[in-house]
Formats: C-alpha cells, structure tokens, sequence
C-alpha cells in the first residue's frame, strides 16, 4: 500500500472540481424533474463551463484568448446571437467536435476582414477546430474587460483535449425568472 505524504490541501483543486460537477448534476436533475410542475425550481437550465487562457492561431498569427468549453445553450442563456454563422448543437456536444465560435476580438486579429467561417484555428498549440461561427460584438464590461475577446467550443472537445483538470471551472444557472 503506497502512502501520499502530500500536504493536507494538495488535492483540494480535485475536490473542488468533483462538488462543481455534482452540484451541476444534481441541479440539472432537480431542474428537469420539476418541469411542468407547479412546485418546482426556480432553475431551467444548470450550465457546465470549463475554461483557460491559452493561444488561437490561424495562417502563423497567434494571440492569447480566453477558451471556453461549455453548451449549446451557451448563447441563447446569454442572449449572444452569431454576426456569421451559428453555434454548435448537441450533436457535436456528443461527438466532442473539434468546431468553433470566435468572438469578434479573435476573429478580427487572426482573418482582418476575411471570411473566418469554414476556416481551421488552432487552440492551445493542440487542438485544430473548424470556425462554424462569430458572435456579435457586445464590447467592454464595465470594468474594462473585452467581451468579445473568446473562443466557445463543446464543453466535451475542452475536456477531452484541453482541460488539465478533471471537472468543470464553473457552473452557470439559468432563472426561471428575470426576477430571480
């Protein structure tokens, strides 16, 4: 029997990304459960999201962006319509497919005002994904962030080549009301 002489919180990243994707399941289950019902939750939708900073690259120019892997539901949750093209669908969810949607910031730098939709981008160094869509521009959040400065592709493509970790970074929950 071999014996971990790690400190106490080495394995705490595990931990935390295990109750991450529990709780994600467990919401999304309670979420479906209630549906149609008078008393149920007051969530629709549970929203896994995984995600890194890493390098896109298209034709020898690289930049550094913000990769998410996350659903289908992604955009409609975030009310994020596509400029060209569209999103990926729950096909490519179970393929994990290796395609893409660039935000505007991406787009710009690596295709200027080309045509990046059916084009190949390179992820992280690793990971070739084929462009099927570019969001609409939303801008700068109020503290300066550039909002349009990312890359969405299926959250099972992320994890199984991108991810470094087991879990998911983060979970979204979407309100059955505005209200809420």
């Amino acid at each position: 029997q071999q014996q971990r002489n790690d400190p106490p919180d080495a394995h705490d990243g595990e931990v935390g990304q295990a109750i991450v994707k529990a709780t994600a399941r467990v919401l999304h289950q309670r979420a479906a459960e209630s549906r149609g019902t008078q008393a149920g939750t007051t969530i629709v939708q549970v929203l896994p999201v995984a995600r890194r900073n890493a390098g896109v690259a298209s034709g020898g120019v690289e930049r550094p962006t913000v990769i998410h892997g996350v659903a289908p539901d992604f955009l409609r949750v975030h009310t994020w319509d596509a400029a060209a093209g569209g999103g990926f669908d729950a096909a490519d969810l179970r393929e994990a497919a290796k395609v893409c949607v660039l935000g505007v910031t991406p787009a710009r730098a690596l295709f200027g005002d080309g045509d990046p939709l059916g084009q190949t981008v390179t992820l992280a160094g690793v990971l070739p994904c084929r462009v099927i869509g570019v969001l609409a521009e939303k801008g700068f959040s109020t503290s300066g962030s550039d909002l349009d400065d990312l890359v969405l592709l299926p959250i099972t493509t992320f994890v199984g080549h991108l991810s470094d970790r087991i879990g998911y970074s983060y979970i979204e929950v979407e309100p059955s009301s505005a209200k809420l």
